[in-house]
């Protein structure tokens, strides 16, 4: 399944980037193919952790990669007024 996660990047140390990291390794370790959008001054796209790729998540960028990657689920996480 190809997911995409919509909150905090991995490398942060906030609540968010913890579960991103966790949750997002324990998907990518479940067979599925998860890709990370991602915001919080994070600009560009890199590969994280076991070939997740982490890009810049602004809304523009967020269509292009959902019909570029052909993704199944968007899993956003993020506080309701956000």
């Amino acid at each position: 399944m190809k997911l995409l996660w919509n909150s905090s990047t991995p490398i942060g140390q906030s609540g968010y980037g913890v579960c991103t990291r966790e949750i997002c390794s324990r998907l990518k370790k479940a067979g599925h193919d998860v890709r990370i959008a991602t915001k919080h001054g994070y600009f560009g796209h890199h590969e994280w952790g076991d070939g997740i790729f982490v890009f810049d998540g602004n809304l523009n960028h967020l269509n292009q990669y959902i019909e570029r990657f052909d993704i199944d689920y968007i899993i956003s996480y993020w506080d309701v007024w956000v």
